[in-house]
């Protein structure tokens, strides 16, 4: 009798520890799962955090003398996404441009003032959409 109850408290202490090790290892597993949520929630709150900062900045609009982008300055407003600022359409404009601004639009012509335009927008390293009409009259349209 006294073999049996030896072996019954052997194996009810082989149960005991499988039980205390399948636990902990649960336990890791959960607490690991729980720490990667947080740290996945976290990166994307910043990521989201920066979209919702950019998509608050305007968007510059450069004309050209022989075009003055009021149409398209319009129908971003329309669309009521854009903040637009349309910049007078002299040197100067490339002085207002700062980090504030999430891009800019700039109307191309083969120009010097156009890669003027171009080189310091580059060097500030701000992101550029060139426009470019194909067909008609450029010149023509207000």
């Amino acid at each position: 009798m006294g073999q049996i109850l030896d072996q019954g408290s052997a194996l009810a202490t082989i149960l005991s520890f499988l039980l205390q090790l399948i636990l902990l290892g649960l336990a890791g597993v959960a607490g690991g799962t729980i720490g990667y949520k947080r740290a996945s929630k976290k990166f994307h709150n910043k990521k989201e955090k920066r979209l919702f900062d950019n998509i608050q900045r305007p968007v510059a609009l450069i004309p050209t003398k022989s075009d003055s982008l009021k149409l398209e300055g319009r129908l971003l407003t329309a669309i009521d996404f854009f903040t637009v600022d349309l910049l007078p359409a002299d040197v100067r404009s490339l002085d207002e441009i700062t980090i504030k601004y999430r891009l800019v639009i700039v109307r191309y012509e083969n120009t010097e003032h156009f890669w003027r335009n171009f080189h310091a927008l580059a060097d500030k390293q701000i992101p550029i959409i060139i426009y470019y009409e194909t067909g008609g009259d450029k010149g023509s349209r207000t």
